[in-house]
């Protein structure tokens, strides 16, 4: 753990001078929570690069010696999450040659972190040209800068990623006035789904709805048309836009979107054509977008202004506590696939009905109940623990695969999606009921997330994990003001919370045998263990023989070609041993499949 004087280290760039590798320090570049940006000097070459360093300092520190560790202990897996995600950024730069796209050179690790090389490119962020001569940026700039970026911007859509944080201090102009588009640090192949709470980190003004929560719709090439049309909103108005989530906010309450458009200013010097390509690009829906840049880019071409899906949702007089049913289109309860999800905002029932279920208990108990339940209890009678791996390369290249590969999912990480979306429509009725106190949707609202995050608080994997515990107490504060259940459930969540003791298991580890009930408490119990505690689990030889029983089990289902409650048995190992490489190995065959 971080002691007082690692903690004055947490955000101090390495000094000048400081060698990586062959890399000499020059000077600081620039700073934010999860990086510094250096520019060097390449002792080889002799040329001026920038350096890019993984620093998140909201979960690490740098000590003395330069090194780079997570606060806690607790923190180790983000930690370990954004290092992955900033390597992976460099490895998906690294695949384009584009002059308007930023060119990574190499990656390297050191000081128990990563460093990213670049270009390094002489001239100035967008951001900083709109505080210095804004005045002067006039429509044929942005078409200067928009084409270009663009272009080199298509070539990453066409491989099916997605920027997924375009922003003003993101597009930096040449000397020569040429414009590339930097920092690909949330960069996202658009098949993939992101639920870890890492990536609910987002550019206020710029970040479109869909990227606080997938409940709002899938990610692609319109999330980065949206994210781009804004920055130049903000360029043209001199002035960052209505965050997607007021704008929602607003419409649930009832009134006007808050965000004006171009086409309603008295904008000398631009044309209806270009001021409407930008307005639609910046529509709250996915769907009332520009679906791809080419279809963006025929929007500022065409003889008038283009409207690709008419405004229907009507405002109500002031006086109406009524919200348009445009606005809510109802969708599938949190939890579900994303692709199962509409592309609207949600509509929650009103606190006096049966709250619908979500996937905590699947998380919890329904895994136990298909994986243990139904036949699966024998894994724990007493047999011979002390057997040989059965998955050496040649024994897992002669299981059976199945035809199609079966879902596995960690637990874990649908607490985690479940948690950011009720996060993040605490805060849409919280905003919601701030504009419109007497909005009985918006006061439905809350109610019905208040009853999602106290079920959410009462699961066993997440009753016992202080992280998680936290994040709730987070999510449920803008609404404790609001609900005198949401205040009891923060006053709850804030008393200590009693951490499982590996201690407190080992009478039910001892056991030949566990009734179904027993078996969960152990299974939650274990998934629960944190820090010295944890530790001791994995050093425990009784441990190892849990493990190894399921192990034995979940092969034995593969070969028999149970394939399906193979699956289950692995999302039950996943919970108490995410690392155990038989498991690991075990789940990439069943996934091999089809």
């Amino acid at each position: 753990m971080a002691d007082d004087s690692t903690q004055i280290m947490a955000a101090r760039p390495l000094p000048i001078g400081h060698l990586l590798l062959w890399y000499e320090i020059e000077e600081v570049l620039g700073q934010g929570g999860f990086g510094i940006t250096y520019l060097a000097t390449d002792t080889n070459l002799k040329r001026s690069v920038a350096i890019k360093e993984y620093l998140p300092t909201i979960f690490a520190y740098r000590n003395e010696d330069f090194t780079v560790a997570p606060l806690t202990g607790e923190h180790g897996d983000n930690y370990n999450w954004g290092l992955s995600s900033f390597l992976n950024e460099a490895r998906t730069l690294a695949k384009f040659r584009h002059r308007n796209i930023v060119q990574v050179q190499t990656v390297f690790e050191s000081h128990n972190t990563a460093y990213m090389v670049m270009e390094y490119e002489h001239g100035d962020s967008l951001s900083r040209l709109i505080s210095k001569r804004r005045d002067s940026l006039d429509q044929s700039f942005y078409e200067r800068l928009l084409f270009p970026v663009m272009d080199g911007l298509q070539d990453i859509h066409d491989a099916g990623f997605i920027h997924r944080d375009i922003k003003p201090p993101n597009i930096y102009l040449r000397s020569d006035g040429s414009p590339v588009l930097i920092d690909f640090g949330s960069a996202r192949q658009t098949s993939q789904q992101d639920t870890g709470e890492m990536t609910t980190l987002v550019s206020q003004g710029y970040t479109p709805l869909e990227q606080y929560s997938s409940n709002f719709g899938e990610q692609g090439p319109w999330t980065d048309i949206y994210s781009f049309a804004a920055s130049v909103y903000h360029g043209i108005t001199g002035k960052r836009s209505v965050d997607a989530l007021n704008r929602s906010a607003g419409l649930l309450a009832g009134k006007p979107d808050p965000l004006k458009p171009l086409g309603e200013m008295d904008l000398s010097g631009y044309s209806p054509v270009f001021l409407s390509a930008i307005d639609q690009a910046m529509m709250l829906k996915p769907d009332d977008r520009p679906q791809s840049l080419s279809q963006w880019r025929e929007m500022f071409d065409a003889d008038e202004p283009t409207v690709l899906h008419p405004v229907t949702v009507s405002v109500t007089a002031p006086e109406s506590e009524s919200v348009p049913e445009e606005v809510f289109t109802q969708v599938k309860p949190i939890g579900k696939p994303a692709a199962e999800r509409r592309t609207t905002m949600p509509q929650v029932q009103p606190p006096e009905e049966e709250p619908k279920s979500s996937f905590i208990p699947f998380a919890g108990a329904a895994v136990l109940l298909l994986a243990l339940g139904a036949g699966g209890w024998w894994f724990m009678q007493n047999q011979p623990v002390n057997v040989p791996d059965p998955l050496s390369a040649d024994a897992i290249a002669q299981l059976p695969r199945p035809s199609s590969a079966p879902g596995i999912v960690d637990p874990r990480d649908r607490i985690k999606e479940e948690l950011n979306e009720l996060r993040t429509l605490a805060s849409v009725y919280a905003e919601a009921i701030d504009i419109d106190p007497g909005s009985a949707r918006a006061q439905q609202g809350v109610a019905a997330v208040t009853a999602q995050l106290d079920q959410l608080s009462s699961s066993p994997l997440v009753a016992g994990n202080t992280q998680f515990n936290q994040q709730i107490t987070e999510a449920v504060l803008p609404l404790a003001a609001l609900d005198s259940k949401a205040a009891q459930l923060r006053a709850r969540l804030q008393e200590s919370t009693t951490l499982v003791r590996f201690s407190s298991l080992g009478e039910l580890l001892d056991r030949d045998s566990l009734s179904a009930a027993e078996q969960q408490r152990l299974i939650n119990g274990l998934a629960s263990l944190q820090g010295a505690d944890r530790d001791a689990a994995m050093r425990d030889p009784r441990f190892t023989a849990l493990s190894d029983r399921f192990t034995r089990s979940i092969v034995r289902q593969v070969e028999n070609r149970q394939f399906d409650q193979a699956a289950r048995m692995i999302e039950v190992v996943m919970l108490f041993s995410p690392d155990d490489q038989r498991i690991v190995r075990l789940r990439e065959h069943l996934q091999s499949g089809g």
